[in-house]
């Protein structure tokens, strides 16, 4: 965890806008002309990918890869068929035998991406060994991925459902953050964690023997009325709109959440700067879900819009 503090800082994310910057761009460009777009497949997929996959060293080739890695990284979390864990357990064999040769290269030959800065601190005296790697890896792609790319739909479905949301944000592109707040708080993109019970607990009224999982559904407490005010509305002014837990808290705060934050609030500056009049394009089939336990929120989103 120290070790992730060190290459997450504020100044180094700070340091990749103008490259995240330069890939919406791209990806806008490249969408702007249609008439109807899958939000998703178009930029919400894409955006997160390709910042993550640039900063873990993964080559360009190899990034339709690295997404099915991803998605089997996230399916791992929930409840599978033994035949499905077989075939999660295969792909993420594959992602740790690419990963494993890059580490080496990235020793031999350090550069300044992600991998190889993690690859190359030293923590407590001593480097991080290859299975240490590769779980920071598993989490980081993770935190710095899935999670992304869920909540931009969900940010872009708010958008669409209120549209002066847009118009706040081209007239105040400051408040591109506040929307990305709202949408992790209002539709956080995993729901729940696990955590192990060290002794006995009492709670409800009801024993939680020590060594029990417990399964804490955090997401509701994202739209509990004595933290949040009118917590079903969506507000670009809320005061507290950051203390959400869609990031968690403390020290199982999410080692990505700086890059998150900063690449939710810098896709919807772009689309509400160069995009207008957004409406869903296929009606009540516009909004198609994700299936599993622990995420939140859309598969496709298919939609329409105005250049401005």
């Amino acid at each position: 965890r120290t070790l992730v503090d060190k290459v997450f800082t504020t100044a180094k994310v700070t340091g990749l806008e103008p490259r995240i910057g330069e890939i919406i761009t791209t990806l806008m460009d490249d969408f702007i002309d249609r008439d109807e777009i899958d939000f998703l497949e178009a930029f919400a997929v894409p955006l997160p990918m390709y910042v993550i996959a640039e900063q873990l060293g993964v080559r360009r080739e190899d990034r339709v890869i690295f997404k099915r890695w991803s998605d089997a990284a996230v399916e791992t979390t929930g409840p599978v068929t033994p035949e499905r864990q077989l075939e999660l357990a295969q792909i993420v064999i594959e992602m740790q035998q690419y990963m494993a040769r890059e580490i080496d290269r990235v020793r031999a030959e350090p550069d300044d991406m992600l991998l190889s800065r993690l690859a190359n601190l030293e923590t407590d005296g001593r480097r991080l060994d290859n299975r240490e790697l590769q779980s920071l890896i598993f989490q980081i792609l993770v935190a710095g991925n899935e999670t992304t790319t869920t909540t931009l739909a969900s940010g872009m479905r708010l958008i669409i459902e209120h549209p002066e949301l847009a118009d706040a944000i081209h007239a105040d592109p400051s408040l591109a953050k506040m929307l990305a707040e709202e949408a992790l708080r209002t539709a956080t993109p995993l729901q729940c964690l696990w955590r192990t019970a060290l002794e006995d607990v009492q709670f409800g009224g009801k024993t939680i023997p020590a060594g029990s999982i417990i399964e804490l559904r955090f997401g509701a407490a994202n739209r509990d009325p004595a933290q949040f005010s009118c917590p079903a509305e969506v507000d670009l002014q809320r005061k507290n709109a950051n203390s959400h837990l869609a990031f968690g808290a403390g020290i199982h705060l999410c080692i990505g959440n700086q890059l998150a934050r900063g690449e939710l609030r810098l896709a919807f500056q772009a689309l509400t700067q160069r995009l207008t009049n957004f409406r869903f394009s296929r009606g009540d089939a516009s909004c198609v879900p994700l299936e599993g336990y622990t995420p939140y929120g859309l598969r496709e989103l298919w939609m329409s819009f105005d250049r401005r």
